[in-house]
Protein backbone atom coordinates (compact mmCIF):
# COMPACT_ATOMS: atom_id res chain seq x y z
CA UNK A 1 0.00 0.00 0.00
CA UNK A 2 1.08 3.59 -0.63
CA UNK A 3 3.20 4.61 2.39
CA UNK A 4 1.67 8.07 2.41
CA UNK A 5 -1.79 6.50 2.78
CA UNK A 6 -0.49 4.33 5.62
CA UNK A 7 0.75 7.48 7.38
CA UNK A 8 -2.51 9.32 6.67
CA UNK A 9 -4.55 6.48 8.09
CA UNK A 10 -2.45 6.49 11.27
CA UNK A 11 -2.90 10.25 11.52
CA UNK A 12 -6.67 9.96 11.00
CA UNK A 13 -7.18 7.27 13.65
CA UNK A 14 -4.99 9.24 16.09
CA UNK A 15 -7.25 12.26 15.59
CA UNK A 16 -10.35 10.13 16.13
CA UNK A 17 -9.02 8.62 19.36
CA UNK A 18 -8.00 12.09 20.53
CA UNK A 19 -11.44 13.48 19.71
CA UNK A 20 -13.18 10.69 21.59
CA UNK A 21 -10.85 11.14 24.55
CA UNK A 22 -11.79 14.78 25.15
CA UNK A 23 -15.37 14.80 23.87
CA UNK A 24 -16.71 15.20 27.41
CA UNK A 25 -15.36 18.79 27.40
CA UNK A 26 -17.33 19.68 24.28
CA UNK A 27 -20.32 21.74 25.45
CA UNK A 28 -22.26 20.79 22.31
CA UNK A 29 -22.01 17.11 23.21
CA UNK A 30 -24.88 16.55 25.65
CA UNK A 31 -24.76 12.77 26.07
CA UNK A 32 -21.88 12.98 28.54
CA UNK A 33 -21.05 15.89 30.83
CA UNK A 34 -18.59 17.17 33.41
CA UNK A 35 -18.48 20.05 35.87
CA UNK A 36 -14.93 20.83 34.76
CA UNK A 37 -14.51 23.43 32.03
CA UNK A 38 -11.59 23.03 29.66
CA UNK A 39 -11.78 25.58 26.79
CA UNK A 40 -8.49 24.32 25.33
CA UNK A 41 -9.82 20.78 24.93
CA UNK A 42 -13.16 22.02 23.62
CA UNK A 43 -11.42 24.04 20.91
CA UNK A 44 -9.13 21.13 20.12
CA UNK A 45 -12.15 18.81 19.83
CA UNK A 46 -13.80 21.14 17.31
CA UNK A 47 -10.60 21.30 15.23
CA UNK A 48 -10.21 17.52 15.31
CA UNK A 49 -13.85 16.94 14.37
CA UNK A 50 -13.47 19.22 11.39
CA UNK A 51 -11.03 16.89 9.66
CA UNK A 52 -10.92 13.41 11.26
CA UNK A 53 -13.72 11.46 9.56
CA UNK A 54 -13.57 13.45 6.34
CA UNK A 55 -9.99 12.29 6.00
CA UNK A 56 -10.98 8.69 6.78
CA UNK A 57 -13.69 8.71 4.09
CA UNK A 58 -11.29 10.27 1.59
CA UNK A 59 -8.76 7.49 2.22
CA UNK A 60 -11.42 4.90 1.32
CA UNK A 61 -12.11 6.81 -1.88
CA UNK A 62 -8.39 7.07 -2.61
CA UNK A 63 -8.03 3.29 -2.39
CA UNK A 64 -11.22 2.73 -4.41
CA UNK A 65 -9.55 4.59 -7.28
CA UNK A 66 -7.15 1.69 -7.90
CA UNK A 67 -10.13 -0.57 -8.55
CA UNK A 68 -11.87 1.91 -10.82
CA UNK A 69 -8.74 2.44 -12.93
CA UNK A 70 -8.87 -1.26 -13.85
CA UNK A 71 -12.38 -0.72 -15.24
CA UNK A 72 -11.40 1.85 -17.85
CA UNK A 73 -11.72 -0.44 -20.83
CA UNK A 74 -14.42 -2.75 -19.49
CA UNK A 75 -18.07 -2.58 -20.66
CA UNK A 76 -20.58 -1.53 -18.02
CA UNK A 77 -22.38 -4.86 -17.94
CA UNK A 78 -19.13 -6.63 -17.07
CA UNK A 79 -18.45 -4.14 -14.26
CA UNK A 80 -21.98 -4.48 -12.89
CA UNK A 81 -21.68 -8.26 -12.96
CA UNK A 82 -19.04 -7.89 -10.26
CA UNK A 83 -21.29 -5.77 -8.06
CA UNK A 84 -22.60 -8.71 -6.03
CA UNK A 85 -19.14 -9.90 -4.99
CA UNK A 86 -18.12 -6.30 -4.22
CA UNK A 87 -21.16 -5.76 -1.98
CA UNK A 88 -20.63 -9.13 -0.25
CA UNK A 89 -17.00 -8.26 0.46
CA UNK A 90 -17.94 -4.90 1.98
CA UNK A 91 -20.73 -6.55 3.97
CA UNK A 92 -18.22 -8.95 5.53
CA UNK A 93 -15.73 -6.16 6.28
CA UNK A 94 -18.17 -3.56 7.59
CA UNK A 95 -21.59 -4.92 8.57
CA UNK A 96 -20.44 -8.18 10.17
CA UNK A 97 -17.97 -6.30 12.44
CA UNK A 98 -20.74 -3.78 13.15
CA UNK A 99 -23.06 -6.51 14.44
CA UNK A 100 -20.34 -8.31 16.40
CA UNK A 101 -18.89 -5.23 18.10
CA UNK A 102 -22.31 -3.72 18.76
CA UNK A 103 -23.99 -6.72 20.37
CA UNK A 104 -20.94 -8.39 21.95
CA UNK A 105 -18.83 -5.43 23.08
CA UNK A 106 -20.26 -1.91 22.90
CA UNK A 107 -23.83 -2.59 24.03
CA UNK A 108 -22.87 -4.80 27.01
CA UNK A 109 -20.38 -2.20 28.26
CA UNK A 110 -22.83 0.69 27.96
CA UNK A 111 -25.72 -1.28 29.44
CA UNK A 112 -23.65 -2.48 32.40
CA UNK A 113 -22.40 0.98 33.35
CA UNK A 114 -25.73 2.70 32.66
CA UNK A 115 -24.70 4.88 29.73
CA UNK A 116 -27.30 7.56 28.87
CA UNK A 117 -29.80 6.48 26.22
CA UNK A 118 -29.11 2.79 26.74
CA UNK A 119 -32.07 0.88 28.15
CA UNK A 120 -32.60 -2.71 27.12
CA UNK A 121 -35.93 -3.23 25.37
CA UNK A 122 -37.60 -3.85 22.03
CA UNK A 123 -37.26 -0.20 21.03
CA UNK A 124 -33.55 -0.38 21.73
CA UNK A 125 -33.19 -3.50 19.56
CA UNK A 126 -35.21 -1.88 16.77
CA UNK A 127 -32.94 1.17 16.83
CA UNK A 128 -29.89 -1.04 16.53
CA UNK A 129 -31.32 -2.91 13.55
CA UNK A 130 -31.91 0.31 11.61
CA UNK A 131 -28.48 1.63 12.65
CA UNK A 132 -29.78 4.35 14.97
CA UNK A 133 -28.31 4.90 18.45
CA UNK A 134 -25.22 2.86 17.63
CA UNK A 135 -22.64 5.32 18.91
CA UNK A 136 -19.36 5.56 17.03
CA UNK A 137 -20.32 2.50 14.94
CA UNK A 138 -22.47 4.73 12.69
CA UNK A 139 -19.35 4.98 10.53
CA UNK A 140 -19.65 1.35 9.38
CA UNK A 141 -23.15 1.30 7.81
CA UNK A 142 -22.47 4.77 6.43
CA UNK A 143 -19.27 3.68 4.69
CA UNK A 144 -20.96 0.48 3.49
CA UNK A 145 -23.69 2.45 1.69
CA UNK A 146 -21.18 4.98 0.36
CA UNK A 147 -19.11 2.16 -1.15
CA UNK A 148 -22.17 0.67 -2.88
CA UNK A 149 -23.44 3.97 -4.27
CA UNK A 150 -20.00 5.09 -5.42
CA UNK A 151 -19.36 1.71 -7.06
CA UNK A 152 -22.13 2.42 -9.55
CA UNK A 153 -21.50 6.16 -9.89
CA UNK A 154 -17.80 5.73 -10.57
CA UNK A 155 -18.52 3.00 -13.09
CA UNK A 156 -20.77 5.42 -14.98
CA UNK A 157 -18.42 8.44 -14.97
CA UNK A 158 -15.04 6.70 -15.05
CA UNK A 159 -13.93 7.82 -18.56
CA UNK A 160 -15.58 11.24 -18.77
CA UNK A 161 -13.98 14.43 -17.40
CA UNK A 162 -17.25 16.31 -17.78
CA UNK A 163 -19.17 13.69 -15.79
CA UNK A 164 -16.51 13.71 -13.08
CA UNK A 165 -16.80 17.47 -12.67
CA UNK A 166 -20.61 17.26 -12.64
CA UNK A 167 -20.49 14.47 -10.07
CA UNK A 168 -18.19 16.46 -7.79
CA UNK A 169 -20.55 19.43 -7.72
CA UNK A 170 -23.59 17.17 -7.33
CA UNK A 171 -22.04 15.46 -4.29
CA UNK A 172 -20.98 18.83 -2.89
CA UNK A 173 -24.59 19.97 -3.08
CA UNK A 174 -25.65 16.70 -1.44
CA UNK A 175 -23.27 17.45 1.43
CA UNK A 176 -24.79 20.90 1.81
CA UNK A 177 -28.33 19.45 1.85
CA UNK A 178 -27.56 16.32 3.90
CA UNK A 179 -29.79 17.50 6.72
CA UNK A 180 -32.95 16.72 4.74
CA UNK A 181 -32.21 13.00 4.88
CA UNK A 182 -33.31 10.74 7.78
CA UNK A 183 -30.81 9.20 10.18
CA UNK A 184 -32.17 5.69 9.53
CA UNK A 185 -29.25 3.60 8.22
CA UNK A 186 -27.23 6.81 8.64
CA UNK A 187 -28.53 8.18 5.33
CA UNK A 188 -27.94 11.76 6.46
CA UNK A 189 -24.28 10.93 7.11
CA UNK A 190 -24.05 9.09 3.78
CA UNK A 191 -25.22 12.24 2.01
CA UNK A 192 -22.73 14.37 3.96
CA UNK A 193 -19.59 12.26 3.60
CA UNK A 194 -19.95 10.90 0.06
CA UNK A 195 -18.26 13.97 -1.41
CA UNK A 196 -15.18 13.42 0.77
CA UNK A 197 -14.98 9.80 -0.38
CA UNK A 198 -15.05 11.13 -3.93
CA UNK A 199 -12.46 13.78 -3.10
CA UNK A 200 -10.02 11.03 -2.09
CA UNK A 201 -10.78 9.25 -5.36
CA UNK A 202 -10.07 12.42 -7.34
CA UNK A 203 -6.80 13.08 -5.53
CA UNK A 204 -5.53 9.63 -6.42
CA UNK A 205 -6.90 9.80 -9.96
CA UNK A 206 -5.07 13.06 -10.60
CA UNK A 207 -1.86 11.58 -9.18
CA UNK A 208 -2.15 8.54 -11.42
CA UNK A 209 -2.99 10.67 -14.44
CA UNK A 210 0.05 12.84 -13.79
CA UNK A 211 2.32 9.81 -14.08
CA UNK A 212 0.47 7.98 -16.86
CA UNK A 213 -0.63 10.79 -19.14
CA UNK A 214 1.90 13.59 -18.94
CA UNK A 215 0.97 14.93 -22.43
CA UNK A 216 -2.57 15.52 -21.14
CA UNK A 217 -1.55 17.18 -17.90
CA UNK A 218 -3.08 20.50 -19.02
CA UNK A 219 -6.51 18.86 -18.91
CA UNK A 220 -5.92 17.79 -15.33
CA UNK A 221 -4.95 21.30 -14.30
CA UNK A 222 -8.04 22.60 -16.06
CA UNK A 223 -10.20 20.22 -14.04
CA UNK A 224 -8.54 21.25 -10.77
CA UNK A 225 -8.87 24.92 -11.69
CA UNK A 226 -12.60 24.54 -12.29
CA UNK A 227 -13.02 22.85 -8.91
CA UNK A 228 -11.00 25.56 -7.14
CA UNK A 229 -12.94 28.34 -8.86
CA UNK A 230 -16.17 26.66 -7.82
CA UNK A 231 -14.92 26.50 -4.25
CA UNK A 232 -13.98 30.19 -4.28
CA UNK A 233 -17.43 31.07 -5.53
CA UNK A 234 -18.94 29.06 -2.67
CA UNK A 235 -16.76 30.96 -0.24
CA UNK A 236 -17.60 34.37 -1.65
CA UNK A 237 -21.31 33.66 -1.59
CA UNK A 238 -21.11 32.00 1.86
CA UNK A 239 -22.78 28.89 0.39
CA UNK A 240 -20.96 25.74 1.39
CA UNK A 241 -18.12 27.62 3.09
CA UNK A 242 -17.50 24.80 5.55
CA UNK A 243 -17.42 22.31 2.70
CA UNK A 244 -14.90 24.38 0.76
CA UNK A 245 -12.64 24.75 3.79
CA UNK A 246 -12.93 21.01 4.50
CA UNK A 247 -11.87 20.18 0.93
CA UNK A 248 -8.83 22.43 1.32
CA UNK A 249 -7.87 20.87 4.66
CA UNK A 250 -8.22 17.28 3.44
CA UNK A 251 -6.25 18.07 0.29
CA UNK A 252 -3.52 19.71 2.36
CA UNK A 253 -3.22 16.55 4.45
CA UNK A 254 -2.34 14.63 1.29
CA UNK A 255 0.03 17.38 0.17
CA UNK A 256 2.07 17.61 3.38
CA UNK A 257 1.96 14.03 4.68
CA UNK A 258 5.47 12.54 4.37
CA UNK A 259 6.13 9.19 2.71
CA UNK A 260 8.83 8.11 5.17
CA UNK A 261 8.23 4.90 7.08
CA UNK A 262 8.01 4.51 10.84
CA UNK A 263 7.31 1.23 12.65
CA UNK A 264 5.07 2.81 15.29
CA UNK A 265 3.06 4.65 12.65
CA UNK A 266 2.77 1.44 10.61
CA UNK A 267 1.52 -0.47 13.65
CA UNK A 268 -1.11 2.16 14.41
CA UNK A 269 -2.22 2.27 10.78
CA UNK A 270 -2.39 -1.49 10.32
CA UNK A 271 -4.55 -1.80 13.44
CA UNK A 272 -6.56 1.39 12.92
CA UNK A 273 -9.81 -0.45 12.17
CA UNK A 274 -9.77 -2.36 15.44
CA UNK A 275 -8.65 0.70 17.41
CA UNK A 276 -11.64 2.57 16.02
CA UNK A 277 -14.02 -0.27 16.91
CA UNK A 278 -12.86 -0.87 20.47
CA UNK A 279 -11.68 2.48 21.83
CA UNK A 280 -14.80 4.61 22.04
CA UNK A 281 -16.90 2.46 24.44
CA UNK A 282 -14.06 2.55 26.98
CA UNK A 283 -14.25 6.31 27.45
CA UNK A 284 -17.70 5.88 29.01
CA UNK A 285 -15.96 4.36 32.02
CA UNK A 286 -14.15 7.58 32.90
CA UNK A 287 -17.02 9.79 31.71
CA UNK A 288 -19.52 8.10 34.02
CA UNK A 289 -17.41 7.11 37.04
CA UNK A 290 -14.82 9.94 37.16
CA UNK A 291 -16.17 12.81 35.02
CA UNK A 292 -14.61 15.56 37.15
CA UNK A 293 -11.02 14.39 37.38
CA UNK A 294 -8.17 16.57 36.17
CA UNK A 295 -8.64 17.04 32.38
CA UNK A 296 -5.03 16.11 31.65
CA UNK A 297 -5.45 12.89 33.60
CA UNK A 298 -8.67 12.26 31.69
CA UNK A 299 -6.76 12.73 28.44
CA UNK A 300 -3.99 10.39 29.56
CA UNK A 301 -6.37 7.59 30.57
CA UNK A 302 -8.66 7.90 27.56
CA UNK A 303 -6.03 8.51 24.90
CA UNK A 304 -2.99 6.52 25.99
CA UNK A 305 -4.34 3.83 28.33
CA UNK A 306 -7.61 3.05 26.55
CA UNK A 307 -5.95 3.55 23.17
CA UNK A 308 -3.41 0.89 24.09
CA UNK A 309 -6.17 -1.41 25.39
CA UNK A 310 -8.00 -1.07 22.07
CA UNK A 311 -4.74 -1.87 20.25
CA UNK A 312 -4.17 -4.99 22.36
CA UNK A 313 -7.73 -6.22 21.77
CA UNK A 314 -7.19 -5.75 18.04
CA UNK A 315 -3.91 -7.69 18.09
CA UNK A 316 -5.50 -10.54 20.04
CA UNK A 317 -8.36 -10.82 17.55
CA UNK A 318 -5.98 -10.67 14.59
CA UNK A 319 -4.31 -13.83 15.86
CA UNK A 320 -7.55 -15.71 16.47
CA UNK A 321 -10.42 -17.15 14.49
CA UNK A 322 -12.28 -13.92 15.13
CA UNK A 323 -9.89 -11.91 12.95
CA UNK A 324 -12.78 -11.11 10.58
CA UNK A 325 -14.10 -8.67 13.20
CA UNK A 326 -11.12 -6.40 12.61
CA UNK A 327 -11.26 -6.76 8.84
CA UNK A 328 -8.73 -9.57 8.49
CA UNK A 329 -10.03 -12.28 6.20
Amino acid sequence: MNQQIINLRAFAITLIVLGHSIIIYDSSFTLLSTDVEMPLFETLKHLVSFIQLKLFFSISGFLMCYKVVKWRNLPLDEIFNGAASFVLNKFKRLIVPLLCVSFLYMDPIKLLIGAPGYTLGWNFVAQQLVCVNIGHLWFLPCLFIVFIVMFFLLALVRNSKTRHIALFFALALLTYKSGIFPNVFQLNEVAYYMSFFYLGYLINRIKLAFHEYRPRIKHIFTTVLIIVIGGILWKITSIGYEFYLSVVMVTLCYAVMPTSRNQVVDAISNNSYGIYLFHSPLIYLTAIYTPNINPWLMLFINFFVFGFVAYIITRILENSRLRFIVGKM
